[in-house]
């Protein structure tokens, strides 16, 4: 028998606006699909006004506002000096306690790996200015690639890798930040994308602050992972070499995707807070589209559902992907004894919608079809939320813990 879900207001009325997942879009410079409209410039008088009435229930607008920040355009140049076209040095977010943005390090102003002293400086120096940009304005956490493209192939592109990261972790700590600071997991073979590579980069993180004073955790960017298991079980079933640490977790690799992702969360990294999960729509090879969509959907006028049927051969399972993340989050608290504003940890999931192939042809999304996604995605999460509300003695207490005093 079909569970009878509440109503997400029904929902929003029992729960703690501060303590409940927050959805929201990643909001990227070089993706915006509104002509009318720009980032960061927007932001403010735009996008967060359309975002509170847009997640309300009609009568009344919802309180909070999260996105994940990525400027993707550099800070300075190669020369050292700002970027005379820079749209970030003087914005501002409008704070209130109910704003929280995430900021995700620019992928168009680093050489991550690169064997030249010359980019390795400037990957450095533009990473600085992001750290700075994003304490002036108070993000809640930072996201950080480790590897990229063009400089994963030798031992040399790993120890510069190495190097740029514990110089940032260093500057991190030099600026004493509160927030969170994040690795992603990327796509095969980029690095790290698989469970071992996570918890292994994890580690090597945390050795770059012996102070222990950063709080460190992961994100899992859900459509890296699916896109990741794809490429490994197409390179092992035509033969071609794979790393010894990849072979040996091939049985999981191979298993259904949610059972990798249970895997990755409950079992690689016990222990290991992940904070954020980047979400979006992922069929065939492509994995920024609207969640629920298929790509040759009118993103203007598609009926977003997460409840729905999904052909796992060629597309994400959305629905049991977050009924994966939302028992992970509850049963991290399984060994917590007390659970009070100290030992409460954050669940942030930031959309990551840039594209759909209407009428065949690739093109960018607009904000307001973005955000269907990531009403569908919060309204489904705290649905679920709700029923397992009944389902164990643990789950019960997180729930209640998340209810409004």
């Amino acid at each position: 028998m079909a569970y009878n879900y509440k109503k997400v207001d029904e929902i929003l009325d029992e729960l703690d606006p501060n303590r409940i997942p927050m959805v929201g879009p990643a909001l990227c410079d070089t993706q915006e699909g509104d002509p009318y409209f720009n980032l960061p410039g927007d932001i403010n008088d735009y996008y967060i006004p359309f975002y509170k009435k847009f997640m309300g229930d009609g009568k009344k607008e919802y309180p909070k506002f999260f996105c994940e920040l990525q400027p993707n355009k550099e800070f300075v140049g190669f020369d050292g000096r700002p970027n005379p076209g820079d749209k970030w040095k003087n914005f501002v977010i409008k704070k209130d306690t109910f704003t929280n943005c995430g900021l995700h390090f620019p992928l168009q102003a680093g050489f991550l790996g690169s064997l030249s002293e010359r980019e390795v400086e400037y990957t450095i120096a533009n990473r600085r200015k992001v750290i700075d940009f994003g304490e002036r304005v108070g993000v809640k956490y930072y996201t950080i690639h480790i590897s990229q493209d063009g400089f994963i192939s030798t031992h040399g592109n790993y120890l510069s890798a190495a190097n740029i990261l514990k110089k940032t972790i260093e500057y991190f700590a030099e600026k004493n930040t509160k927030a969170y600071v994040l690795i992603e997991n990327l796509e095969y073979p980029k690095y790290p994308s698989t469970p071992h590579e996570i918890y292994w980069w994890f580690n090597k993180v945390k050795e770059c602050d012996p102070s222990g004073r950063l709080k460190f955790g992961v994100v899992i960017d859900v459509a890296h992972l699916w896109r990741t298991r794809g490429e490994i079980m197409k390179n092992i079933n035509e033969g071609k070499g794979v790393p010894s640490w990849v072979t040996e977790e091939k049985d999981i690799i191979f298993q259904p995707y949610h059972d990798l992702l249970n895997y990755t969360l409950k079992t690689k990294l016990s222990g290991i807070p992940v904070i954020t999960f980047h979400f979006s729509g992922s069929y065939g090879y492509e994995t920024h589209l609207i969640p629920g969509m298929r790509p040759y959907e009118d993103p203007d006028s598609a009926d977003i559902k997460i409840n729905r049927f999904y052909d796992e051969n060629v597309e994400m399972n959305l629905k049991n992907t977050i009924k994966t993340i939302v028992k992970y989050y509850f049963d991290s608290y399984r060994g917590v004894d007390r659970l009070d504003d100290r030992s409460f940890r954050p669940l942030y999931i930031a959309v990551e919608s840039y594209i759909s192939y209407k009428h065949g042809v690739k093109q960018s999304i607009s904000y307001p079809s973005v955000m269907k996604g990531v009403k569908a995605v919060r309204d489904y999460t705290l649905q679920y939320f709700e029923k397992l509300n009944n389902k164990s003695e643990n789950r019960v207490r997180v729930y209640n813990f998340l209810r409004k005093r």
